[in-house]
């Protein structure tokens, strides 16, 4: 076995019998994921009802909503300060924070600069509000399924590298990790994805792989290796013609005022004259690009970096034409993300064409199987 699989079942050990830490049994074994929701000095927690408040090995039962703050010596609950680092707050059935409604604990830990407010919670029920942040409850539920196993596959994959790294939380509740807007995005259909697939995740050479996914291929996925850097043979390019039949947004268009391309460079260049694709990765998305100004200066981009540089909502992919003209540039292109893994209006439009959701991931992730590990 595997050393990641190992480690994996190390911790669900000492997760299991440990509970109590978290603040609520680990539901059905499943393993406890720490989602990094905010950062601040402070900002306002309302829990349902009771909740039972843990700092260090004193609890005590309180109800109403708390004002949390900053202090250089410890954090601040309603006015009361409180000499330590990290405290926990377990509601007895959900808090607000934000306007969203969680799940689960709140952890937070003064990091001697700010404020970092954690939800501690089991993977299963993460994942309730995963799957509806991420996909339209009204899919075919094949694909529900797949977007289930690989989040899943996605969020136990970073659990391990936080683990072993020593880092204080696991993801993060965007799309920095995945989109997670806990119990206020929940609906019946991702919840019944993601009970039918419980405690499967995907897996390469008897290892829990990196499941990337995006919103839509543009008719052909990614390799890592040029997104990310690092080669890994379950996440090669492969061509996807499903989304375009279901994805009306599968083209789409950007005009930006050259300067604001300028404003964005800040002072690496003068008044910008073109903007040239240099090459292109064998998915025909943009490789390197390179933006010229009127004194012959220029500076050479990854594309990835300039899709960044001009904003991943404008410029939706990098399977892209750009064109500069009358001081617009002009992009259009197709897709949208970074294109690596499985494309998710992708993997509705295999569903609805009768594709299983087995079927679906083994399409994106290359030589991979399906594994039930709890």
């Amino acid at each position: 076995m595997s050393f990641l699989r190992n480690l994996f079942l190390f911790f669900t050990v000492i997760l299991v019998t440990n509970c109590s830490y978290f603040g609520k049994p680990v539901y059905k074994a499943s393993p406890i994921v720490r989602i990094f929701l905010s950062e601040g000095k402070e900002f306002t927690i309302l829990p349902y009802k009771n909740y039972l408040l843990t700092v260090d090995t004193r609890k005590e039962v309180a109800a109403g909503d708390i004002h949390v703050g900053f202090s250089s010596k410890g954090i601040e609950l309603n006015g009361t300060l409180y000499p330590v680092m990290t405290l926990e707050l377990m509601p007895s059935q959900y808090f607000l924070l934000d306007g969203n409604a969680y799940r689960g604990t709140v952890r937070i830990t003064n990091t001697g600069a700010s404020l970092w407010v954690m939800n501690i919670i089991d993977i299963e029920s993460y994942l309730y509000g995963v799957v509806a942040s991420e996909v339209p409850a009204e899919w075919n539920i094949e694909a529900l399924k797949a977007q289930a196993v690989a989040a899943r596959t996605y969020a136990l994959y970073d659990i391990m590298q936080a683990r072993q790294s020593g880092q204080a939380f696991d993801v993060y509740a965007d799309t920095r990790s995945q989109v997670y807007n806990g119990i206020s995005a929940e609906n019946k259909f991702a919840i019944a994805a993601v009970e039918l697939t419980h405690g499967e995740v995907i897996e390469y050479d008897g290892k829990i792989i990196q499941a990337f996914f995006h919103a839509c291929s543009g008719g052909m996925t990614e390799d890592c290796a040029f997104v990310f850097g690092n080669q890994k043979s379950y996440l090669t390019s492969v061509a996807s013609p499903y989304a375009q039949k279901v994805y009306q947004n599968f083209t789409w268009e950007c005009n930006i005022p050259v300067k604001d391309l300028n404003s964005k460079l800040g002072s690496k260049l003068g008044s910008i004259v073109s903007v040239n694709v240099l090459t292109r990765t064998p998915s025909k998305r943009i490789d390197t690009i390179e933006i010229v100004d009127d004194q012959g200066n220029s500076i050479v981009m990854k594309g990835n970096d300039f899709r960044l540089l001009i904003g991943a909502s404008l410029m939706k992919s990098t399977r892209a034409n750009i064109k500069l003209e009358n001081g617009i540039l002009n992009i259009t292109g197709v897709g949208y993300g970074h294109g690596v893994g499985m494309g998710q209006w992708d993997a509705y439009g295999m569903a609805v064409s009768g594709f299983k959701y087995p079927d679906i991931l083994k399409f994106f992730y290359k030589g991979t199987v399906i594994e039930k590990i709890w």
